[in-house]
């Protein structure tokens, strides 16, 4: 008898720490790169270099980082700017801040250029169980005069109950104008 309890014990710890294995696996897991692609073609055809430069800047791995990117576009070209960071799992507390992004642009346009320039930028998170859930996403298409203009977009979230998940932003640029870009993208988990 007295076995047979100290089985049934042994095999309900174990059930349990199966179970919260995979929380803890996600919680602990490696934070992806931070990943950024800057390509610049003329009639289809890819150059080696591009005017437009680019890097992130990770204060804590998952938490906060800075993506930075500036240059130059000129009419008859195509740069496309894509980049995508991830945070690590972090439980967002009840009504708390859990996710900041902030957005700077400037842009100044030399000469008027095609009205097909776009950018675009998804926040999305996941909890333990289930899909990605986009809370913002922007596709602008912007043609401006001589001149230019400045941006700024921040966003926030907080939700009503404390729950672990983690964050992706994913940001894409096409530029086709004459112009000088400036972008600053700040991102930060709490």
């Amino acid at each position: 008898m007295r076995r047979s309890k100290i089985r049934a014990g042994v095999t309900v710890a174990c059930i349990a720490v199966a179970l919260l294995a995979p929380q803890a696996n996600a919680a602990t897991a490696r934070v992806p790169d931070p990943t950024l692609t800057i390509a610049t073609s003329v009639g289809g055809q890819r150059l080696p270099v591009s005017p437009i430069s680019g890097a992130w800047k990770t204060k804590s791995a998952g938490r906060d980082s800075t993506l930075s990117l500036s240059g130059y576009a000129v009419t008859g070209t195509k740069t496309d700017v894509t980049a995508v960071w991830y945070s690590s799992w972090r439980t967002a507390k009840r009504h708390k801040t859990a996710f900041q992004f902030d957005l700077n642009v400037n842009h100044g346009m030399y000469l008027p250029g095609s009205p097909n320039n776009t950018w675009y930028f998804e926040e999305a998170w996941r909890g333990k169980t289930g899909g990605w859930h986009a809370i913002s996403d922007t596709d602008t298409d912007y043609f401006w005069l001589l001149g230019g203009y400045r941006e700024l977009v921040t966003d926030q979230a907080s939700f009503e109950k404390s729950q672990l998940m983690q964050w992706r932003v994913t940001m894409r640029l096409r530029l086709f104008d004459t112009s000088s870009d400036s972008w600053t993208a700040h991102i930060r988990v709490m």
